[in-house]
């Protein structure tokens, strides 16, 4: 799978999961500034990550993910075979410009993002 081919499936999953709580939720277009218009009002940028090995020779892993931060709320999907869903607002990330989680198992980490994780009660 190629990454746009797994970008647009965390999009899908990330629908799901909005729909699944009852909100309504419209896919933007390719470039757009975010990925999904949920309830006619909030912007949800997404990103995923499949855990992979830092650049730089030393043998540290992570997921990483690039972001812009147009968004109301970003969801950042870390997927080890599963997904893992990060839900953060936009001000809680501020002008960073990646995210990173240093765990394979998302659930253990204990760093800045921890406290988002599963967080859907974010999107309101």
């Amino acid at each position: 799978m190629d990454r746009f081919e797994f970008g647009r499936l965390a999009e899908q999953k990330v629908a799901y999961e909005l729909h699944k709580r009852g909100h309504e939720v419209a896919f933007q277009g390719y470039r757009a500034p975010f990925d999904l218009l949920v309830d006619g009002r909030l912007r949800v940028e997404v990103k995923a990550s499949r855990w992979h090995q830092q650049r730089g020779g030393r043998r540290r892993y992570r997921y990483q993910a690039n972001i812009r931060n147009e968004a109301d709320v970003v969801v950042f999907c870390c997927v080890n075979g599963d997904f893992h869903f990060f839900v953060i607002p936009a001000v809680a990330v501020g002008e960073r410009r990646h995210l990173c989680v240093r765990r394979y198992d998302p659930g253990e980490y204990e760093g800045q993002w921890s406290e988002w994780l599963g967080a859907w009660d974010v999107v309101c």
